[in-house]
């Protein structure tokens, strides 16, 4: 189905319109965002068919640079490679040519089950030779043949089979959130993919897991291409601080435009053992629309600290917040 060019100047409004409701600063991040609109407009109005419609939409909405902001058809039939495939890519030169070479590859993910690593570059998605700036996208529900040049120098096809998503709301699969190992000399290697759940009671017990079968007296926390999540990184923020610590805290637009002081916000400094708990959590924080205070959870001494390092790159989404 075809869309007209009134259909998608109007989809396109909406969208524009829907940023600046929803989000609480389109210009947080340091992004123009009305000018992008005006830049991009001709491309996402001209496009010839809805997919490449949908692709210039999604294109433009990234430039936001804020996690978990995407668009897509309602059957989520494409959807980005970090959310459908748990997979990261950079641009790389290939004998003078310009690639996407995978960077991030989660444990747990589509394409670590196909047995892609980084370093390993991505040539074509169904026959289609993929190069930047076109973005890679992987459809949901069903294997995509793909063709990549693998770190050994020999090109490979092999089929990515992706999941359909459990939201068609929120199209993401979910890898292993947390990867830990204890590498020599008593180090500990925590690596932290995605903060999944709205409060994360279960990641914050595969924290407490990972924490209590390391036993390191040093840490590296990997959060590469971390794609974000809800409150559950509380309890990774709560074993780096022996105390209970203020670390920021998160406003409704309503509660901000009538003007408050963070010191009278209810707080928020424990993630609860029970999803029982969650009843009272949903009782207590109603009134407030999400206006809330967070500190850490007092967690005590460990033996790492003093002693932690954390990597970061350009693709993890609540590292750098």
């Amino acid at each position: 189905m075809n869309l007209t060019r009134p259909e998608r100047e109007n989809i396109f409004q909406k969208v524009v319109a829907l940023v600046d409701k929803k989000h609480f600063k389109p210009d947080l991040n340091g992004v123009n965002w009305h000018a992008v609109v005006e830049e991009r407009r001709a491309r996402v109005l001209d496009s010839e068919t809805p997919e490449q419609f949908e692709r210039e939409m999604q294109e433009m909405v990234t430039q936001l640079k804020t996690s978990h902001t995407g668009f897509f058809h309602q059957s989520a039939r494409t959807i980005p490679a970090r959310l459908s495939i748990n997979a990261t890519f950079d641009k790389c030169d290939v004998s003078g040519a310009e690639r996407w070479m995978f960077l991030d590859v989660h444990e747990g993910g589509p394409a670590h089950n196909a047995g892609l690593e980084p370093g390993d570059v991505l040539i074509a998605v169904s026959e289609e030779d993929i190069r930047p700036p076109k973005q890679p996208v992987f459809k949901m529900g069903q294997a995509t043949r793909i063709t990549v040049l693998k770190r050994n120098g020999k090109e490979a096809s092999l089929d990515l089979n992706v999941p359909s998503p459990k939201m068609k709301k929120h199209p993401v699969n979910t890898p292993q959130a947390v990867v830990f190992r204890r590498l020599d000399d008593g180090i500990g290697l925590l690596r932290v993919t995605m903060f999944p759940g709205i409060v994360g009671i279960d990641f914050a017990r595969d924290i407490d897991r990972a924490v209590r079968e390391l036993q390191c007296d040093r840490l590296i926390v990997d959060m590469r291409g971390n794609t974000g999540g809800g409150i559950g990184g509380l309890r990774l923020m709560s074993y780096l601080t022996p105390e209970k610590k203020p670390i920021g805290y998160s406003l409704s637009r309503a509660r901000a435009e009538k003007g408050f002081k963070k010191e009278a916000l209810p707080r928020f400094g424990k993630i609860p053992h029970s999803k029982l708990a969650l009843i009272w959590l949903a009782l207590r924080y109603a009134r407030v629309a999400g206006s809330v205070a967070v500190v850490t959870e007092g967690l005590g001494p460990q033996p790492f600290h003093g002693r932690v390092v954390m990597l970061v790159n350009h693709h993890s989404a609540s590292a750098r917040t």
